[in-house]
């Protein structure tokens, strides 16, 4: 049986729910490494799949469904940078509300869930039916550890 590179998605989207959740209850000077660590996890996993995975989904999905999946990556690197953001104000700002910082957070965290639920219930399971095994080889061999 060739390699799952689609286990492999669905270890980095553990990984981004547990930054996610450490944000979350984290202290605020541990903030900008953990936004950083997201920063870097996510940057990662989204070009991999934007330039190996996508393209596929737009083959055997339609490329309304990569259309979609490219958005919501768009979503979340907007969101980020005001993670980032929020987090090089506050250093230097001390009368900026927490609450800026939290509500930027519960937004991207809602939409990284909503696009992880999408790919691991719909997207995941149908590339997993609809590649042979060679390409799934191709792309287990390609993604970065």
């Amino acid at each position: 049986m060739a390699t799952d590179p689609f286990a492999a998605l669905e270890q980095d989207h553990r990984k981004v729910e547990q930054l996610l959740a450490t944000l979350e209850t984290c202290d605020e000077g541990q903030r900008g490494a953990l936004v950083a660590e997201l920063e870097q996890a996510l940057t990662t996993h989204m070009q991999f799949e934007e330039t190996e995975v996508y393209p596929l989904v737009s083959q055997q999905m339609g490329a309304e469904t990569a259309d979609e999946a490219i958005s919501e990556h768009e979503e979340a690197r907007e969101g980020l940078m005001k993670l980032r953001d929020k987090v090089h104000v506050q250093q230097f700002n001390d009368s900026v509300n927490a609450q800026d910082f939290t509500t930027t957070l519960d937004t991207v965290k809602q939409g990284i869930t909503h696009h992880v639920q999408e790919e691991e219930g719909e997207v995941f399971p149908r590339l997993r039916e609809q590649l042979d095994d060679e390409t799934k080889k191709r792309l287990a061999a390609a993604k970065p550890a």
